[in-house]
């Protein structure tokens, strides 16, 4: 008697720490478990996804910046962990039989690399499914192959690039059909953000000074626009991101006699700015895109400094500070950019293959956006778009740098949204 007493006392434990656990990322303001349970009942049960998929097991890949221009994004891999942890405990709650595993390769933060590690995933560990990769390069350089060889769905999470989201539509009309995704939308709309911050403060002649690849032409491009939409110029400079001084580029900014610059970079932006200092362009308001919101921006503690004392401004998509407080909950340390919508890329493509019955990519892509519309992740609404395959709007925060105790963090101050505008919580005046 006692030891059926407990053995049911051990599986009641059990039991509570997987619904405990299951129930953890609904606290936080995540994804609930009901959208398996409505995605398995939208495709006709149980059995029918079974054998549909063939399999109870769900294999998705990742593309993650490890190394290379983007190597401080390396920790966007425990997102994608987390993921799968929550989607699993999910299963378990709700007695399902299926399972996700994750099978992480990193990029090198370079198209080449990311495209030979997406065909490592596919042809050898059998992925359904990828999630990243982490830039537009990348995705521009893998887009024809996702369409024409691989042929599985691809879900990035932090291409923002508009040249990759016309590409996508150009897919369509040619093929009808498009297996490539994102859980973010394009710098149509962070570029608006940008200006409108840029010209809050009355600055009309900029200079947008940028990494010469498909994230930055495509954000400066935009930028171009959305400025000039509100009366201002920006002036483009671009520079060689394989280059290892920028002196040359930086120089010619003084040609342009700009009110203040706005820089686009990757993790070079830590020589960048120490090359700027070096010619006096700190005499310039800066403001930054959101690329540059990683630990290479403040890793210099004379360029921390100064982005302190200067009051600088960027723009990102909004991050919930739900997701914050969940991830540092299991890891004790903040997540770097775009971890919520990595996080809600591996929950979309699962949802995905559960609302299809299959891991047919044609099935896939009209379920992952059938399933978008009713999908609430951290990163906010996902309802998708069928002619870009992105979200339909994003919002976001305008940050700052700020010196607490002496070491330099990232802080919010202020936020925008399409339907909002720009609204500042915080008074700053760009020095």
């Amino acid at each position: 008697m006692k030891r059926t007493v407990l053995a049911l006392t051990l599986l009641s434990l059990i039991a509570f720490s997987t619904i405990a656990l299951a129930a953890t990322q609904e606290k936080y303001g995540g994804p609930s478990c009901s959208y398996i349970k409505e995605a398995i009942s939208r495709a006709g049960g149980v059995e029918a996804v079974k054998n549909g998929l063939g399999t109870t097991v769900i294999k998705i890949g990742a593309l993650i910046p490890m190394s290379g221009a983007l190597a401080s994004f390396a920790n966007e891999k425990y997102a994608v962990q987390l993921a799968v942890r929550d989607l699993n405990a999910c299963f378990k709650e709700l007695n399902l039989p299926f399972k996700v595993e994750a099978y992480i390769e990193d990029t090198q933060t370079t198209p080449q690399v990311a495209l030979e590690k997406a065909r490592k995933l596919v042809n050898i560990n059998g992925v359904h499914m990828i999630v990243g990769p982490a830039t537009s390069a990348a995705v521009g350089t893998l887009q024809d192959i996702i369409n024409s060889e691989l042929k599985v769905i691809l879900m990035s999470h932090s291409s923002t690039s508009p040249l990759v989201r016309l590409n996508n539509e150009e897919a369509i009309k040619k093929n009808g059909y498009s297996y490539v995704f994102f859980s973010i939308s394009s710098d149509f709309f962070q570029a608006k953000a940008l200006a409108s911050v840029v010209k809050s403060f009355g600055y009309t002649n900029v200079v947008f000074f940028y990494r010469n690849d498909d994230y930055g032409k495509g954000f400066a491009l935009a930028f171009k626009e959305a400025f000039s939409e509100l009366g201002g110029t920006a002036h483009l400079v671009p520079y060689d991101p394989n280059a290892r001084s920028y002196l040359a580029e930086l120089r010619s900014v003084f040609n342009y006699k700009p009110q203040a610059i706005v820089w686009l970079a990757f993790d070079e932006i830590k020589v960048i700015l120490r090359q700027a200092l070096t010619l006096g362009l700190q005499k310039y308001p800066w403001f930054f895109t959101e690329a540059v919101k990683g630990p290479a921006l403040i890793s210099d503690p004379v360029v921390a400094k100064v982005l302190a004392l200067k009051n600088v401004l960027g723009t990102a998509p909004y991050t919930s500070g739900n997701f914050i407080e969940y991830y540092k909950s299991v890891y004790g340390n903040d997540p770097v950019e775009f971890s919520d919508t990595l996080y809600d890329a591996v929950w979309l493509v699962t949802l995905g293959a559960l609302r299809a019955a299959s891991f047919n990519p044609n099935l896939m892509e009209h379920a992952i956006i059938e399933m978008s519309y009713i999908y609430k992740g951290f990163s906010g609404d996902k309802s998708m778009n069928a002619i870009y395959q992105e979200p339909l709007t994003t919002s976001y925060s305008v940050w700052t740098v700020k010196l607490v105790d002496g070491k330099p963090v990232f802080e919010d101050v202020g936020f925008w949204s399409p339907s909002e505008g720009l609204k500042l919580t915080v008074k700053l005046t760009p020095k």
